[in-house]
C-alpha cells in the first residue's frame, strides 16, 4: 500500500509540472488594418506620370478597404497642392469626390488628370487626401502624386551637326522616363543631308527614334527610317529652296529607355549628301549631257540645280528618280533656261551618302569631241552607312 501511495504522489507531481509549463491558448493576432474592429481605408501613391506636351494624362490612386464590409462605406477624396499647383495649371482639381465601397468591395481607383505643357521644369508633386469616412476609419489617408518633367534642354541647349560630324552620346533616362537629345542643323540652299544614329549599346535599341523638328522644337517634320537591317535609323532630306534653313533641329530618343544610364549610348553622324559638277557648257556649239547612276538597291530621288558661271544665278532645276542600280542620261540643252549658257551643277538626293556617281559630258556635235567633268561628293572620312541602304 505504501508503494502505491508513493507512485500516486510521483504521478501527481509530474502531471502538475506538465500543467504548469503548458502554453495558454492565444487569441488570433489582430489585423493591423482593422482599427477598433472597424474596417480601415488606405490610399496608395500614384505611379509617377510624365506630363506630356498637351492634353491630360491620368494619375491613378488606389484606395483599399480592409477587410471588406457588409455595409456601404464612403470616404471623401480631395487634391492638395505640393510643388505642383492648381495656379500653375499642373493638374485638374479633385474636390469633395465621394468614393463608395459597396458591400464586399475592397478597392477603388481615383484618377487625377495631369495637364501637359512644354515648359522645362523640375519634377513636381501633389497629394490626394482622404477624409470624412463613414463605416470605416482611415489608416493611411495621404497619397503622393508625382508629375515627371518630360521637357528637357531641347532647343535651349542643342548640339550642332555639320558635315562629317561624329559624336557618341548618352541617351540616359531621367526620372524613369526617356531623355531626348537635340542638335541644330544648318541647311544651305540647294543642299541635301543624311543623319544616322547607330552603334547602339545597352538598352537604347528599344524604341530608338530619330526625328527632324521645326523651329519650335516640337513639331515633327520627318521621322527616320530603319537602315542596315539592325537598330540604325536614318533621316534623309533636301533643302530645294533658294534660301538657307537654319532653324530646324534633330532629335534622338530611346523611347524604351526607362532605366538607362551613361553606359547606354548611340553614335550620331551627319553628312552633306550634295554632289557638285564644276562645269556644264551649252554655249556656242556645245551641249552637255548629265549622266547619273544609282549604286544602291533602293530607288533614289534627286534634283540637279544649275547655276550661271558668270554670277552664280540659279537658272533651272531638273528632277529625277533612279531605280535601284539604274543610270539615266539627260540632255541639259533641252531643259528650259539652260540653252546657250554655261555654269555649274549641284545635285541633291534623298539617298545615303555616296549613293550616286555621275558626270557631265560636254559634246561638240560637229567634231564628236567630248569633255568629261566628274560629279563629286563632299570629302568625308567615311561613308555614313553601307552603300546598299
Amino acid at each position: 500500500m505504501g508503494t502505491l501511495r508513493h507512485l500516486a504522489a510521483v504521478c501527481a507531481l509530474i502531471l502538475g509540472a506538465a500543467g504548469a509549463g503548458a502554453a495558454e491558448p492565444r487569441s488570433p493576432k489582430a489585423d493591423p488594418k482593422v482599427v477598433g474592429g472597424v474596417p480601415a481605408l488606405s490610399i496608395s501613391d500614384a505611379v509617377p506620370v510624365a506630363e506630356g506636351d498637351s492634353g491630360t494624362t491620368g494619375a491613378d490612386f488606389t484606395i483599399t478597404l480592409s477587410p471588406a464590409s457588409g455595409s456601404p462605406v464612403t470616404v471623401q477624396a480631395d487634391t492638395a497642392d505640393g510643388t505642383a499647383t492648381l495656379a500653375d495649371g499642373d493638374y485638374v482639381q479633385v474636390l469633395g469626390q465621394t468614393v463608395v465601397f459597396n458591400p464586399g468591395e475592397t478597392s477603388k481607383i481615383v484618377t487625377v488628370n495631369i495637364i501637359g505643357d512644354s515648359q522645362i521644369e523640375l519634377d513636381e508633386t501633389f497629394s490626394l487626401n482622404l477624409s470624412n469616412p463613414i463605416g470605416a476609419t482611415i489608416l493611411d489617408g495621404a497619397g503622393l502624386g508625382t508629375i515627371v518633367n518630360d521637357d528637357f534642354g531641347g532647343v535651349q541647349s542643342p548640339g550642332e551637326l555639320v558635315h562629317d560630324s561624329k559624336e557618341i552620346v548618352e541617351l540616359n533616362s531621367q526620372g524613369g522616363f526617356p531623355r531626348p537629345r537635340f542638335w541644330r542643323i544648318d541647311q544651305p540652299a540647294y543642299r541635301s543631308w543624311e543623319v544616322v544614329v547607330d552603334a547602339v549599346t545597352g538598352d537604347v535599341a528599344a524604341g530608338l527614334s530619330l526625328s527632324r523638328l521645326d523651329s519650335d522644337g516640337i513639331t515633327v517634320l520627318q521621322n527616320g527610317i530603319p537602315v542596315s537591317g539592325g537598330s540604325a535609323v536614318a533621316l534623309r532630306f533636301k533643302n530645294t529652296t533658294g534660301f538657307p534653313v537654319g532653324n530646324q533641329y534633330i532629335r534622338a530618343v530611346a523611347n524604351g529607355c526607362v532605366a538607362c544610364d551613361q553606359s547606354d549610348t548611340v553614335r550620331i553622324r551627319a553628312y552633306d549628301t550634295t554632289y557638285r559638277i564644276s562645269r556644264f557648257n551649252n554655249s556656242a556649239t556645245q551641249i552637255t549631257l548629265l549622266v547619273v547612276s544609282n549604286s544602291t538597291d533602293l530607288p533614289v530621288a534627286g534634283m540637279a540645280s544649275f547655276f550661271r558661271a558668270s554670277d552664280g544665278v540659279h537658272l533651272a532645276d531638273l528632277q529625277f528618280t533612279l531605280a535601284p542600280r539604274a543610270t539615266q542620261v539627260f540632255n541639259t540643252a533641252t531643259v528650259p533656261g539652260l540653252g546657250g549658257v554655261a555654269g555649274s551643277v549641284e545635285v541633291m538626293t534623298d539617298g545615303p551618302f555616296g549613293a550616286l556617281t555621275g558626270k557631265a559630258v560636254a559634246v561638240e556635235p560637229a567634231t564628236g569631241f567630248t569633255f568629261d567633268t566628274a560629279m563629286v561628293p563632299r570629302a568625308a572620312s567615311t561613308h555614313m552607312v553601307p552603300r546598299d541602304n
